[in-house]
């Protein structure tokens, strides 16, 4: 038989995951009032600890954060000492088994409207296991595309392009799984937008188009030639044929496809399909 009485313990219970003041951190604001973003450069953000617009979702506990130096990089994300480090201060998520759910989404500001396709380029690091996913999603959080980011692939750069979007959308990244075993760690930093908002002007289109330029970028062809069947009315569709009614005796016309959106030639929306030249 044994009998033990009066036992007492003395020690602090970890209630925060001592892992998040990694890297000199500093706290990462939540999302507040929607900020109105006037140009697509106000998305880019090369050095986190002078104030970018991305923020920590208002519905989380466990927080993304801001470091300032890379020491114990390597051993925190278990990497080889000769992988490339962030040269920069970066947005970080380091959680364990005491993180509190959910985790923080890190948000982007909302882009308003977008009038061309938007690519999204970011670096990134994460720990073996742990799973980091992007996503564009619209002013509700829905998700509009979403992409998982490969550990093979780290650190990047990584580009992720999204159609434009008449409504307000916004990027997102979320650490959704990670080996509990151990920790999880996303490190992200380097984050650049290339994209056009629907109130931003379209860059001026040069004065001199270079021939070749235009070659290229409508796929130019020549016609059919002489002495080919034509129909009898003027009307010409050039989706359907060569418009061969309308004379080419010296062969200076050429035959096309309008593109989607360029800086060197503005196109119209209305105009679309095959034209001549």
């Amino acid at each position: 038989m044994a009998m033990i009485r009066d036992i007492k313990y003395h020690a602090t219970i970890c209630t925060e995951p001592p892992l998040q003041f990694a890297f000199n951190s500093l706290e990462l604001p939540t999302e507040t009032e929607a900020f109105a973003i006037t140009s697509i450069l106000q998305v880019n953000c090369e050095e986190p600890k002078d104030g970018c617009l991305w923020a920590n979702g208002d519905d989380a506990t466990a927080m993304w954060r801001v470091g300032r130096n890379t020491e114990r990089f390597h051993s925190l994300l278990d990497l080889p000492e000769t992988f490339v480090k962030p040269n920069t201060s970066f947005y970080f998520l380091a959680i364990d088994t005491l993180s509190p759910r959910p985790y923080a989404q890190l948000k982007s500001p909302l882009l308003p409207c977008t009038r061309r396709p938007t690519v999204l380029s970011l670096k990134y690091w994460i720990n073996a296991g742990t799973q980091l996913e992007v996503c564009s999603r619209d002013s509700n959080g829905v998700s509009l595309s979403c992409a998982y980011l490969a550990e093979e692939n780290s650190p990047g750069p990584i580009e992720i392009e999204v159609d434009a979007y008449e409504q307000p959308m916004r990027f997102t990244l979320e650490v959704i799984a990670f080996d509990e075993t151990t920790h999880g760690i996303a490190v992200v930093s380097d984050i650049s937008v290339k994209g056009l908002l629907c109130s931003e002007p379209r860059p001026l289109a040069t004065t001199t188009i270079n021939p070749d330029t235009i070659h290229s970028m409508f796929s130019i062809q020549a016609g059919p030639g002489k002495l080919v069947p034509y129909s009898e009315s003027l009307d010409c569709e050039f989706s359907r044929d060569f418009c061969s009614q309308w004379i080419n005796d010296d062969g200076s016309v050429g035959y096309g496809v309008v593109p989607e959106d360029s800086d060197n030639f503005p196109i119209p929306n209305e105009l679309k399909g095959i034209f001549g030249k």
